[in-house]
């Protein structure tokens, strides 16, 4: 008697699960040198305190090695340095800045809230066009030269007019200033989702919940650079001058942001990996052999 073949099933979602984590521990071996860093500790889930640190600290090391020989990775936090660590630098200095121009401390308060509302609103709007359109690298370059164009109006205005002996009027460099800090927060609040993706893609597989501290770090380490060299610039008497050449400074920066944006060339690593998933997972359903 010759057996029956039992006709064949689809698999299970415990086999897709098994084989999510076969294909991600091949693609982790075929394209990195390192092995993601948290999967390492869920593999043990009840270690010792002592063994836990032990284990997390290395695998902090590990991934931060990775990332400095990533220089697409690189750039992304020059980006994120220099375009949130501005804003920062920014609202912290900006009653030192713009005083002198006769700009009251109550319009500078609800300037810089106007700036942090314009900014979330916008972060948002963002964040839904790229889930649609996915083109992280234009409009990450497009609102970088944003930020660098909103910077540039009220140093050049009021350098212009106190050259010819007359002085920007308070309402003028109230308005201007409304101008500069809303602008800078629409245009560099926005990066914020498309810099945590890209850097999620380019660092893949790596721990997401150690590349993304890092590019949080980035700016405020950047921002407590400027603010005690800008602030031992402008000293505790700033001048009209000093405040707008501040401005250029810091608008300056920006441009080194968008430079680093056109240099970059982003790899889209786990893209890249959940399609070649979905596709087996596909195919496993319908029954057609996987080539591995």
């Amino acid at each position: 008697l010759v057996a029956k073949k039992s006709p064949s099933l689809p698999p299970t979602p415990a086999a897709f699960k098994f084989d999510e984590r076969a294909t991600r521990r091949s693609y982790t071996h075929q394209h990195v040198s390192v092995t993601p860093t948290i999967a390492s500790i869920n593999a043990h889930p009840h270690p010792g305190l002592l063994r836990y640190l032990k284990r997390a600290i290395k695998d902090i090391f590990i991934t931060i090695k990775a990332i400095l020989t990533n220089k697409p990775f690189m750039l992304l936090l020059v980006v994120s340095g220099i375009g949130q660590g501005s804003v920062w630098t920014l609202g912290s200095l900006m009653l030192q800045i713009v005083q002198p121009f006769g700009v009251s401390q109550m319009s500078i308060g609800w300037i810089g809230l106007g700036g942090q509302v314009a900014g979330g609103t916008s972060s948002i709007l963002v964040g839904r066009a790229l889930s649609r359109f996915q083109d992280y690298r234009t409009v990450l370059l497009g609102l970088s030269i944003g930020a660098a164009v909103s910077v540039m109006p009220f140093p050049t205005v009021a350098v212009i007019m106190d050259g010819h002996d007359s002085p920007v009027s308070a309402p003028v460099a109230t308005a201007l200033t409304a101008v500069l800090y809303v602008g800078l927060c629409v245009c560099s609040v926005s990066q914020c989702p498309i810099i945590f993706e890209l850097g999620v893609e380019m660092s893949f597989p790596l721990s997401e919940e150690i590349t993304s501290p890092i590019i949080m770090w980035t700016p405020s380490v950047l921002s407590l650079a400027m603010i005690q060299l800008l602030g031992y610039f402008l000293t505790d008497n700033p001048t009209r001058e000093r405040g707008a050449y501040t401005f250029f400074i810091v608008g300056g920066l920006m441009l080194v942001s968008v430079m680093a944006i056109w240099l970059l060339r982003p790899s889209y690593n786990r893209r890249d990996y959940e399609l070649g998933h979905d596709a087996k997972v596909r195919a496993s359903v319908a029954g057609i052999p996987v080539i591995k």
